[in-house]
């Protein structure tokens, strides 16, 4: 088993947010990253970017954390990192528009 080091980086990026739901959403985006096999690992990462890429436009993480920590893992499991940083901004640039209650702001 390979040992991925993406968890300290994660930690560090929310470690000035408030709660530890940003950290924990995060960090099971890194584990489900660094256990996709091989034939899965473009769309794991372009699945957890998309859902990382919300939390983006929400407000609770920000894009330079996200990207810092998905390349990070993305690159811990073979993944190019000119492939892996167009994935993550792929999915950034991508990211749906914030509502408040269902009503798009």
């Amino acid at each position: 088993a390979r040992a991925i080091t993406a968890l300290p980086v994660a930690s560090q990026a929310v470690a000035s947010m408030a709660g530890g739901q940003s950290f924990a959403i995060l960090s099971r985006a890194v584990v489900r990253i660094s256990r996709a096999t091989e034939g899965t690992r473009h769309s794991t990462l372009l699945a957890e970017a998309s859902g990382l890429a919300r939390m983006v436009a929400g407000g609770c993480l920000s894009a330079a954390d996200v990207r810092t920590v998905l390349a990070t893992v993305a690159e811990q499991i073979g993944t190019p990192p000119e492939e892996a940083q167009s994935i993550i901004d792929w999915a950034l640039n991508r990211a749906p528009a914030p509502t408040l209650g269902g009503i798009d702001q």
